[in-house]
């Protein structure tokens, strides 16, 4: 969008006078390109900032917590659920992302739970297993 030019460029080689016999000396001046679709004022006024902070924030968070071994560890700390019944686990889960999603975003909350559900799906006995 930088890049692009907001109207059509102005060829050197193309013959004017076959096509617009109503040129002006003035179109004749203008330059080859023009202004771009879009500047760097204009996406500084109406950028909402916030959101670009709060998912680059939530991205931060999530591969933080997967370089630091943190959803691993949550994983295992979760093992314990595998001896209660399924909809209980879906329950306790489901309250756990509530609660966590009220202080981050629902980025970070993805990105940091479902490496901790794949490893903890990996860890509950084969009696849940989805054939």
């Amino acid at each position: 969008m930088f890049i692009l030019p907001a109207n059509k460029p102005k060829f050197i080689g193309w013959n004017s006078s076959m096509s617009d016999t109503e040129q002006t000396e003035e179109d004749i001046k203008k330059p080859f390109l023009s202004a771009p679709l879009l500047d760097w004022n204009v996406v500084q006024r109406k950028m909402p900032w916030s959101i670009v902070l709060l998912l680059g924030g939530g991205f931060a968070l999530a591969d933080a917590s997967a370089n630091s071994g943190l959803s691993a560890w949550l994983g295992r700390q979760m093992t314990p659920l595998g001896s209660i019944p399924p909809w209980s686990i879906a329950t306790v889960l489901s309250l756990i992302i509530a609660v966590f999603t009220e202080c981050t975003s629902n980025v970070a909350t993805t990105t940091l739970f479902l490496p901790v559900f794949s490893s903890m799906v990996r860890l509950l006995p084969s009696c849940y297993a989805i054939n």
